[in-house]
C-alpha cells in the first residue's frame, strides 16, 4: 500500500491503482496544493496569536485598572460618615430631622443605626456570597458600585435622618458584598498564578483610598464652613452633603472601565477570531485565483 499525503493533512493509506484516473489526477492536485494550505494555516495561526496576545493584555491592564479603582472608591465612600459625624451629631446645625424631636438625643439615633449597620455587614458576608457566584463577579460590583452611588446621592439630599440611616445600612450591607466580587473578578478574569498579585494591588487601592478620602473630605468640610461663615448658601448644615455628594461621585469611572473592560471573554475571543479570520481568507482566496489563472 502507498501513503498518499492529501492536502497536506493527516496520512492516509490507500492503493491508487484501484482509483480512476479523474481521482488520482484529483489527489495530485491536492498534494499540489497542500503545502499552501499549510502555509496560509500558519499564518493564521499565527496572526490570530499576536491579535489574541496584544488583546489579552490590554483587557488585563483595563481590568486591574478598573478593580482598583473599585475599591478606592468604595473605601473611600465608607469614610464620608465618619468624616461628618460631628456635624450630624449637631442638631442645630446638622440640617437633619430627627423622629422623636427633642426626646432622643441625634447621639442616639446614630448609636443604633451604626448597631444596625454593622449587623447588616455580617449577614451580608454570609447571605450574598452564593449571589455572587451564580450572577458573576463583574455583574456584582457593578450592581454594588452603581447602588452605592445613587443611596449616597440620596443621603446627600435628605433631610430626615431617617432616610439618612436605612440608606446608610443599605450601603454597609452592599459594602460587605464588594470584596467577594473583586476576588471574583480576579478569579474569572486572570490566571492563577496573577490572583496574589491582583489581590495586592486591590489592597494597595483601598488603603489609597482610606488616606485620599479623609484628606479631601477635611478639606471639602472647610470650604463649607468658610463658605456658611461669608453668608453663602452652603452654610454648616450643607457642609456634609458636599461630602456625600463627592462619595456618589467615586463609583463613577470604575463603573466606566467595568463597562469597557468587564465583557464576556468568550465573546472578545469570538470578536477577536473574527478579525483573524478575515485577512487570512482574502489571502487564501487571492492564492486560488493565482492557481486557477
Amino acid at each position: 500500500k502507498a501513503t498518499i499525503y492529501h492536502c497536506g493533512k493527516q496520512p492516509q493509506l490507500n492503493n491508487p491503482k484501484l482509483l480512476p484516473q479523474s481521482s488520482r489526477l484529483g489527489l495530485l492536485l491536492s498534494c499540489i496544493r497542500g503545502g499552501d494550505n499549510d502555509v496560509d494555516d500558519k499564518v493564521f495561526q499565527k496572526e490570530e496569536n499576536q491579535t489574541t496576545t496584544k488583546f489579552g493584555l490590554r483587557k488585563k491592564t483595563g481590568m486591574t485598572l478598573a478593580l482598583l479603582t473599585s475599591y478606592f472608591a468604595v473605601m473611600a465612600a465608607k469614610c464620608s460618615l465618619p468624616s461628618t459625624l460631628p456635624l450630624l451629631l449637631s442638631s442645630t446645625n446638622s440640617g437633619l430631622v430627627y423622629p422623636g424631636g427633642k426626646l432622643l438625643s441625634p447621639q442616639l439615633h446614630i448609636s443604633k443605626m451604626l448597631t444596625l449597620s454593622t449587623l447588616t455587614i455580617a449577614l451580608g458576608k454570609l447571605l450574598l456570597g452564593p449571589v455572587i457566584d451564580s450572577i458573576g463577579g463583574i455583574p456584582s460590583l457593578q450592581s454594588c458600585l452603581l447602588l452605592i452611588s445613587l443611596l449616597l446621592a440620596v443621603i446627600s439630599q435628605t433631610t430626615h435622618f431617617k432616610i439618612l440611616a436605612w440608606s446608610w445600612i443599605a450601603i454597609d450591607g452592599l459594602f460587605s458584598a464588594c470584596w467577594p466580587s473583586v476576588l471574583k473578578c480576579i478569579r474569572e478574569r486572570f490566571d492563577e498564578e496573577e490572583w496574589g498579585g491582583m489581590i495586592g494591588n486591590v489592597a494597595a487601592g483601598a488603603r489609597l483610598g482610606n488616606a485620599v478620602a479623609f484628606a479631601v473630605f477635611g478639606r471639602v468640610l472647610l470650604m463649607g464652613n468658610a463658605a456658611g461663615k461669608a453668608g453663602e448658601i452652603v452654610g454648616e448644615s450643607g457642609a456634609w452633603r458636599g461630602v456625600f455628594r463627592l462619595s456618589a461621585a467615586l463609583p463613577l469611572l470604575p463603573l466606566i472601565l467595568l463597562k469597557v473592560y468587564g465583557a464576556n471573554p468568550q465573546s472578545q475571543t469570538a470578536a477577536v477570531t473574527a478579525a483573524s479570520i478575515e485577512p487570512s481568507t482574502n489571502t487564501a482566496q487571492k492564492g486560488e485565483h493565482q492557481q486557477q489563472n
